[in-house]
C-alpha cells in the first residue's frame, strides 16, 4: 500500500485503505475518502493536502 514518514523521520507501513467518517467541532459528519489505516502509529493522523484535495476547508490558529 505504501509508507508514511512520520515527524520524527520514522518510515511506517500503510496497511490498508478505506473510507473513515469524520466528525467536525459543528457537528458535521463526512467521508474521508481512501483513508490510510497506519498501525505503527498509535494517534490519528489526518494529511492537510488530503482534506484540502477532498474540498475540505482548513484553517488554522487560535491555539486549534
Amino acid at each position: 500500500m505504501g509508507k508514511v514518514c512520520l515527524g520524527n523521520k520514522i518510515l511506517c507501513n500503510i496497511e490498508v485503505a478505506g473510507d473513515v467518517l469524520i466528525k467536525t467541532e459543528d457537528d458535521l459528519i463526512t467521508f474521508l475518502k481512501h483513508a490510510g489505516h497506519v498501525p505503527d502509529h498509535g494517534m490519528n493522523l489526518v494529511s492537510v493536502g488530503k482534506l484540502d484535495d477532498e474540498g475540505f476547508h482548513i484553517v488554522f490558529g487560535k491555539g486549534r
